[in-house]
């Protein structure tokens, strides 16, 4: 164990040694794309979380992302807000947008907690088609400006770094997470809801917590792909998107530190 844990890490490192050099010799394409990566790993974490831990399956996560990426680049482009402003703006409506979700989402299990995420999904794509004089409709929002620093704009590069740390936080929140009193409290939900609550455990309270958090991490990841790409629209945000985003934890291994990573990239 111990030693596949020292060759976790020295492979980590090399990882994360490639990825700090990459700016400076590939093209802006492969930037971009491992800067993609880097956003959809933050969303992984989030419905690894959920999923993962707690063992809830919601396929409406893409109206989380939406809500997140609409109220960063809203503040940014028409209250001319900072990057840095918009994103605690945008993990703050997500996360209430993922507590009221919660409410009602929670009272169903199985195939009808699926259900009810969808349309909530469906829900949110459709109000931003509809609500064109605030969301911009179809023509979606652009022009989003690029994160700075006391005026100075990030150049690709340090956008690539500024996402690589923020999916590297959220991998190592979500690691810790695991391994603490809530994480094991929601494996303990997750394999037998009857023997947690024996023991004390309040599931609701549990799932409840585990969706609010997974809605914040996909809210920030929303704000930093609207920066990031600089335009969103609201065909960006559909079921499809949600499928994908289930499928980076399941391809990679739900429940596990490094599995949203491995199925994001």
């Amino acid at each position: 164990m111990k030693g596949s844990s020292v060759i976790g890490a020295v492979s980590g490192a090399i990882v994360v040694a490639g990825l700090l050099t990459l700016p400076w010799w590939a093209q802006s394409y492969y930037i971009h794309i491992v800067a993609l990566i880097g956003v959809f790993v933050v969303v992984a974490v989030g419905m690894n979380i959920l999923a993962g831990f707690t063992g809830l399956v919601s396929l409406g996560h893409a109206g989380l992302f939406a809500v997140g990426a609409y109220a960063s680049a809203l503040l940014s482009t028409r209250l001319g807000l900072t990057f840095w402003l918009s994103a605690i703006a945008a993990i703050m409506a997500a996360s209430l947008v993922g507590a009221v979700l919660a409410l009602a989402a929670l009272r169903a299990r199985g195939i009808y907690l699926a259900m009810v995420t969808i349309a909530f999904g469906i829900i949110v794509e459709q109000v931003a088609l509809d609500q064109a004089e605030f969301t911009g409709g179809f023509m979606g929002v652009s022009s989003i400006p690029p994160p700075s620093l006391a005026g100075v704009v990030f150049p690709p590069a340090f956008r690539l770094y500024l996402i690589l740390a923020v999916a590297g936080g959220s991998l190592w929140l979500a690691h810790n997470l695991r391994h603490s009193r809530w994480g094991r409290g929601l494996l303990a939900v997750r394999e037998n809801r009857a023997a947690a609550e024996s023991l004390g455990v309040s599931c609701y309270r549990m799932e409840s917590t585990a969706f609010v958090l997974s809605a914040g991490l996909t809210g920030l990841a929303g704000a930093l792909y609207a920066h990031q790409n600089a335009f969103i629209a609201p065909n960006i945000f559909t079921f499809d998107l949600s499928i994908l985003m289930l499928l980076f934890v399941i391809l990679g291994g739900l429940g596990t530190t490094w599995g949203p990573a491995v199925g994001t990239g």
